[in-house]
C-alpha cells in the first residue's frame, strides 16, 4: 500500500476559546471575500478549520510527527497554516491567487501568528500529473516558483495539508507520493469536514 492511513483517537473535547474565535473569524473572512469577489474566486472553497485543529493537535500530542515542518497546499486564507503555527509547527502556505495570499498574511498578522505565505503553484515545476488542468487550473505548474521563494523543497516538509476538490484527490496523492520524503504525513479534509491522515512509507515508488 503506497500510503498508510493513520487512525487518530476520537475526541469530543471542545476547541479552546481562542481557537474557536479564530476559526469563526477565518470563516467569516472567507465568506466576505467570496461575496465581495463573487464569480472571481470560484476556485476558492474554504475547508472547516474547526475540523482541522483537533487532528493537528492529536498528531502533535501523540507524537506521530516526523518533524515540525508544515505546508498547506492551496492555502487560500491560510487557516490551516495559522492553526499549525499555534501548535508549534514551522508553518508555510502556497496559494496561486495573489489576493488570497494577502488575505492570509493579514489574518496571521491580526492574530500575531508566524506562518509564511507565498504566491505560486504547489505543484513542483516539470512534474507530470494526471489531471485536467482546465478543470483544476490551480494544479498547473506554470505559476511562480513557490518553493524557490520559500527556500524549501516538498521533501523538506514533514506534514502536508490539502483540501482536495472531488476528483482532485488522485492528483494530490500523486504529487505527494512523487515528491514527499519517506515518513511524511498527508493530512486532507473533505467536503464533509472529515479529516484523514496518511503516511508515506519507506520504499514507496515515486
Amino acid at each position: 500500500m503506497p500510503l498508510v492511513e493513520l487512525s487518530l483517537p476520537v475526541t469530543a473535547d471542545p476547541l479552546p476559546p481562542e481557537i474557536e474565535a479564530f476559526c469563526d473569524d477565518a470563516l467569516a473572512r472567507s465568506d466576505y471575500l467570496l461575496e465581495a469577489r463573487r464569480g472571481e474566486l470560484d476556485a476558492f472553497v474554504p475547508s472547516d478549520p474547526r475540523a482541522i485543529y483537533p487532528a493537528l493537535r492529536m498528531l502533535a500530542e501523540h507524537r506521530l510527527l516526523p518533524g515540525n515542518m508544515f505546508c498547506e497546499w492551496g492555502s487560500g486564507l491560510g487557516a490551516a497554516a495559522c492553526l499549525a503555527s499555534t501548535l508549534g509547527f514551522a508553518a508555510y502556505g502556497i496559494e496561486i491567487e495573489p489576493e488570497l495570499v494577502e488575505a492570509a498574511r493579514q489574518l496571521a498578522d491580526d492574530y500575531e501568528l508566524a506562518p509564511v505565505f507565498v504566491c505560486g503553484s504547489f505543484v513542483p515545476e516539470h512534474l507530470n500529473v494526471e489531471v485536467d488542468f482546465e478543470e483544476f487550473a490551480w494544479l498547473d505548474t506554470e505559476g511562480e516558483a513557490a518553493y524557490e521563494e520559500l527556500g524549501f523543497d516538498v521533501d523538506d516538509f514533514d506534514v502536508i495539508f490539502a483540501y482536495p476538490w472531488p476528483g482532485e484527490r488522485r492528483a494530490i496523492d500523486q504529487i505527494f507520493l512523487r515528491t514527499a520524503r519517506d515518513g511524511a504525513l498527508l493530512v486532507t479534509c473533505d467536503t464533509s469536514a472529515q479529516v484523514a491522515v496518511h503516511r508515506k512509507v519507506r520504499g514507496t515508488r515515486k
